[in-house]
């Protein structure tokens, strides 16, 4: 009879343990799959147009792959601080000989429960044989915090922690899809920009060598001198030169663009965007309001000064005495069954505090320092982003200006440009005026592509600063 009831309860412990180690197990792939599915797909692309890399960089860029398994991390660590008040059952046993004394072994389990309030339940089952024979006991305890840690913002306060830190991360990751997303905008744009020169050039070169042809005749001719030709000719490599060292920029900004999709650096890609330029019309007062609205710092700033006065709030009450009220009960008989005659009960005081708690009150100090330093902070990210608002909206007005001046330069140059080509044609001139009316032609087309280019650029930048870069739909839950 008594084998019988020992094997149930080394069953059931033993059960109990199965249950323990066969907790579930996260799985931490998922991302890593998605982004080689996603490098696979990039591979087949050979043009990509500007909203294609941007969605390539939000999905599989590898700062934002690792900010996405930094929100995970962080996850599994609220988990694991959540579970503190979990109901745990921990089963104990033990088995041993000894030569004073015949077999004896002891099965028990402690079921306990942290409440969000601070006080620990116990429950401990449990069977046993020794020298002075069987017996079975079923004990119960509380223990009860009584000044410090008392409270639900008190005992949960590793929780909160966790639950803040889960926040900023959530943040974190959102500022970084609005940096990846400038990123590669800006390296789209410079991969244009530099392909837009490209062209210029190759159109200049073309021009020259039908000029120096032309030269060559002329001179044969009588009707200009050798020094037109040499013009040309060093015209014709400085500009093979600018050619050159504009094709390593170009083969360079599409490397460092591969970089920001994560897709192989071989393969070959053209990318596409609009270059069509749009003023905009903004009201200063009216962006600066949605600025303040949409900015997730602000946000951040908020959660920020919300936990520095939580914390403060657990320092303060960590300067009282750690004084904790313990009360047990327990039932027990001298045979291996669950008829328990006897029972006994205690109660006591408990205290393990530092008298002095010199680290608790610096700690308390330190807490009023974060606090204050947490609205100076929120103080602080409001001008630098009304600052950043205002330097947005004054270089796109500059721009816009630059702009005109731009076009109406190379409007003049090639004006200047046919005057020259009709003297030289002529024999009115020479091919000086002609080569530099060439060469600020190409200029001016250069430096008016690369406003609009910037212009185009910083209306993203301004979408940044506002805070409308990344759709409002993301957001949701970041702060909750």
């Amino acid at each position: 009879m008594q084998y019988n009831i020992l094997m149930k309860i080394i069953c059931a412990t033993f059960s109990i343990v199965i249950v323990c180690i066969a907790s579930p197990v996260f799985s931490l792939t998922e991302v890593g799959e998605n982004m080689n599915t996603n490098i696979s797909t990039a591979n087949k692309l050979n043009t990509i147009s500007l909203t294609d890399a941007i969605e390539l960089a939000l999905r599989q860029n590898r700062s934002l792959v690792r900010g996405q398994l930094g929100v995970q991390s962080n996850n599994l660590t609220l988990n694991s601080q959540e579970s503190e008040f979990d109901i745990k059952v921990l089963p104990t046993g033990a088995v041993g000989y000894s030569s004073e004394s015949d077999e004896a072994w002891r099965v028990a389990a402690d079921i306990s429960k942290k409440t969000s309030s601070g006080v620990v339940a116990t429950v401990t089952p449990g069977v046993a044989n020794s020298e002075d024979g069987e017996n079975t006991g079923l004990g119960a305890s509380l223990r009860i915090p009584l000044l410090r840690g008392l409270g639900k913002q008190f005992s949960m306060d590793v929780v909160y922690s966790s639950r803040f830190a889960v926040k900023q991360s959530k943040i974190e990751y959102y500022k970084q899809q609005k940096t990846i997303i400038l990123q590669t905008v800006s390296q789209v744009y410079a991969t244009i920009q530099t392909q837009q020169k490209l062209g210029y050039l190759k159109k200049n070169l073309q021009g020259l060598e039908k000029h120096l042809a032309l030269a060559k005749l002329k001179e044969k001719a009588g009707v200009i001198t050798a020094i037109d030709l040499y013009r040309a000719e060093i015209r014709i490599k400085e500009v093979q030169e600018e050619l050159t060292a504009t094709i390593e920029l170009y083969e360079n900004n599409r490397d460092q663009l591969k970089e920001i999709l994560a897709i192989p650096i071989t393969g070959n890609v053209t990318v596409t965007a609009p270059i069509d330029f749009v003023p905009i019309d903004l009201v200063e007062s009216d962006t600066l309001e949605i600025a303040l609205e949409n900015r997730i710092e602000l946000e951040q700033s908020q959660l920020e000064i919300g936990e520095a006065k939580r914390k403060l709030a657990v320092a303060k009450n960590n300067l009282l005495p750690n004084v904790n009220l313990e009360i047990g009960y327990n039932k027990f008989g001298e045979q291996v069954v669950f008829d328990l005659p006897d029972e006994s009960w205690t109660i006591s005081l408990t205290s393990d505090t530092d008298i002095f708690r010199k680290v608790e009150k610096n700690e308390y100090q330190e807490s009023h320092i974060r606090h204050r330093r947490s609205l100076i902070n929120l103080e602080e990210t409001k001008q630098n982003i009304i600052q950043e608002v205002r330097a947005e909206l004054n270089s796109l007005e500059k721009q816009e200006k630059q702009i005109a001046i731009r076009k109406e330069q190379a409007k003049q140059a090639q004006g200047k440009l046919k005057l020259s080509e009709s003297k030289f044609r002529h024999g009115m001139a020479g091919n000086f005026d002609l080569i530099e009316s060439q060469s600020q032609l190409q200029r001016a087309q250069t430096d008016l592509i690369f406003d609009r280019i910037g212009y185009i650029v910083g209306t993203y930048r301004l979408r940044s600063a506002i805070g409308t870069l990344v759709a409002q739909n993301d957001r949701e839950g970041i702060t909750q």
